[in-house]
């Protein structure tokens, strides 16, 4: 209706009232952020405390111009509707929950609240209504309570990631039914229970199972036999009972953890199969002979069926040959589980030295209650929290250090007495907040180590160049903790070496020119979420990497170099850096199953054989500068327009048709 002049400036003036009053958003003729989602935007912020990280949500701004930290809009359709909301690594200034406001984005596709510590309370059922959410991120935080069943009323979820937080009661038995569910990962959590038998029926695009570090008791379902899992993690659980329904020779199952657990069942009878890269079936019950189609695993690059009823000869030739399935993985023994003491009595087995160490490094962690079973009046080879002894050879020298969730009194640096216990082969020193100070460079005097984690701590400093002096190392894993300064370059030169993960630190840098000299057995590179920069070195074309993850930095140049029809790829994540390439002439792995390339410079048109791609099963490109149809048929068809979004001139279903 238009207005007439004497109506005009009444309706001016009873618009100022309104504003003045009650503090309306009302977007400028250039705004495109829609003000609903604005709205809830802010009461996010607000509900959060106002974290710092937060200050560019001004009320001010456009809130889809890109300068909202962790909001995207859909630009492509023009309704401008808040669809990706990343919030992690957020600072908040004390413990608070989910913000309830975040129900009140409708059109999320991806919502990640991830590696907050202050993050607490529960998951709201009410996340229900987010009717449009594809990928669901809360991971490494302190939530609570249990996995609402609601979950399964979004039946466009893809994936559930819900690992590292404090979430009890049983598996949400619901989620079968969710029909575009890819994967879930609740590990490092206190779940309870038995795995449900729904878990059987989840739909053929389901791929991806991760319930590691939890409680989970009872005997695999049956029904998990229909599974064709690529990647299944039930390791460190008091599971038991016949896990052989996971393995078969017509599945694409690539990997396999089964650890610490009670699991029994005839291990020759089992079908491997051909994509298998990794096995690892320590400390359970299993028993028979290993199969000689091990040997026949091209891919295979981590193996372990230690501590099990093992029996027979080990197969000979294939990958079995690599020198880094050392005699203490490989040995069939019946290992009973014994340990350690200061002055051994007849019957003690720990040797006197280790014993004194590990009361040292108690001593030196300020005597945390979890290590009240490390006491000098018992054989620490039997029952001391985290404590494994070589009862192969008989010298029962400690082998194997797990500190994981120590609940340290106070902040401390890394034990030094650590680096005395000199028959290690395996440290994981995990989730300890209070863990601070630098990798000491004395680490080098663990000349045997195969395995050293030392992740999600307060760890500080540079990465030690000593590191490389330890030949037979065969991965490092320092994710998550609040390391700085370059990437180690000596590391290539260690001749056995497996895979570094130096995810979520605070490296700066280029990536070494080394590294593209690191061993054929080298496979697995993760450096995402720091603040490296510069470009990828050519050299990294001669590795064949399972995987790679370098996402979430300031890294630049041809990342086409990780691309290759001959190598055995699995998975590439190069999301949020500044890459720049023409994807049309890159030659995909048969089988990638994992391919993320969001927000860079990267151009071009895809590749023909994504459609080929039989085991894909997450794949993004938005936010490039892409053209031209997309491939159609095969897996393509499970992903939808959010995977497209905000490329230069992508068309064809699913987005619209192209132009003719």
């Amino acid at each position: 209706m238009v207005l007439s002049n004497m109506q005009f400036p009444s309706c001016i003036l009873l618009l100022l009232i309104i504003l003045t009053t009650h503090n309306l958003i009302i977007p400028s003729r250039s705004e495109k952020c829609n003000p609903d989602d604005k709205n809830a935007l802010l009461q996010i912020k607000k509900q959060f405390g106002n974290p710092t990280k937060l200050s560019s949500w001004n009320p001010t701004t456009d809130c889809c111009n890109g300068t909202w930290e962790g909001v995207s809009c859909d630009t492509d359709t023009q309704t401008y509707r808040v669809n990706d909301l990343d919030l992690s690594d957020l600072d908040l200034p004390q413990p608070l929950p989910i913000p309830p406001s975040i129900i009140n984005l409708p059109f999320l596709f991806y919502l990640s609240l991830s590696r907050i510590p202050n993050l607490v309370g529960s998951i709201p059922s009410s996340i229900s209504s987010l009717s449009k959410l594809r990928y669901l991120y809360f991971s490494h935080s302190n939530i609570s309570g249990e996995i609402p069943n609601t979950l399964s009323q979004i039946k466009t979820l893809v994936t559930l990631d819900f690992s590292y937080n404090k979430l009890t009661g049983p598996l949400p038995d619901t989620i079968s039914s969710l029909p575009n569910l890819v994967g879930i990962t609740f590990d490092g959590n206190q779940l309870t229970g038995a795995i449900p038998e729904s878990y059987g029926s989840f739909s053929n695009l389901f791929t991806s199972m991760t319930l590691s570090r939890n409680r989970l008791s009872g005997k695999i379902p049956a029904s998990l036999a229909k599974l064709n899992l690529a990647f299944v993690d039930l390791s460190r659980n008091a599971l038991e009972g016949d896990a052989s329904v996971l393995f078969g020779s017509n599945k694409n199952t690539q990997k396999i953890v089964l650890a610490m657990n009670s699991f029994s069942f005839d291990i020759g009878k089992v079908g491997l199969s051909t994509n298998l890269n990794g096995l690892d079936l320590r400390n359970n019950k299993i028993y028979g002979m290993l199969p000689e189609g091990l040997t026949e695993l091209k891919f295979l690059h981590n193996f372990n069926v230690s501590y099990n009823s093992l029996c027979g000869e080990i197969p000979q030739g294939g990958n079995l040959k690599r020198k880094h399935f050392p005699s203490s993985i490989l040995l069939p023994l019946l290992i009973l589980a014994t340990h350690y003491l200061i002055i051994p009595s007849n019957s003690e087995k720990c040797h006197p030295d280790d014993k004194k160490v590990l009361l040292q490094i108690k001593i030196q962690l300020g005597n945390p209650t979890n290590l009240s079973s490390w006491d000098p009046t018992t054989d620490c080879n039997r029952t001391w929290y985290g404590v494994g002894c070589d009862t192969d050879t008989q010298t029962y020298r400690v082998n194997y250090l797990s500190l994981d969730f120590v609940n340290l009194p106070q902040p401390v640096p890394i034990p030094p007495s650590i680096t005395d216990l000199h028959f290690l082969t395996f440290l994981f020193i995990y989730r300890t907040p209070n863990l601070v100070g630098p990798i000491p460079t004395s680490i080098s005097k663990l000349t045997k180590l195969l395995y050293l984690t030392i992740s999600n701590t307060s760890v500080n400093g540079n990465i030690p160049n000593t590191l490389s002096q330890i030949k037979t190392l065969l991965t490092i894993d320092f994710t998550n903790n609040k390391l700085t300064g370059p990437l180690p370059d000596t590391l290539s030169s260690l001749p056995n070496f497996g895979g570094i993960s130096f995810d979520g630190n605070q490296l700066t840098g280029p990536i070494p020119e080394s590294y593209g000299s690191f061993p054929n057995s080298f496979t697995v590179l993760s450096l995402s979420r720091n603040q490296l920069s510069g470009k990828i070195p050519a050299s990294l074309a001669k590795l064949n990497l399972t995987y790679v993850n370098l996402s979430q930095n300031m890294l630049e140049g041809d990342g086409s170099v990780f691309f290759g029809s001959k190598k055995q790829t699995t998975e590439i994540v190069l999301a949020k850096n500044l890459f720049a390439f023409d994807i049309g002439k890159v030659e995909l792995a048969n089988d990638l199953k994992q391919l993320d390339l969001k927000r860079n410079k990267i151009y071009g048109t895809l590749p023909e054989g994504l459609s080929e791609l039989k085991f894909l099963h997450y794949f993004n490109v938005s936010y490039n500068n892409l053209c031209g149809q997309i491939p159609q048929g095969s897996n393509l068809r499970r992903f939808d327009e959010y995977c497209y979004a905000h490329n230069k001139c992508l068309c064809g279903s699913p987005l619209p048709a192209c132009k003719t």
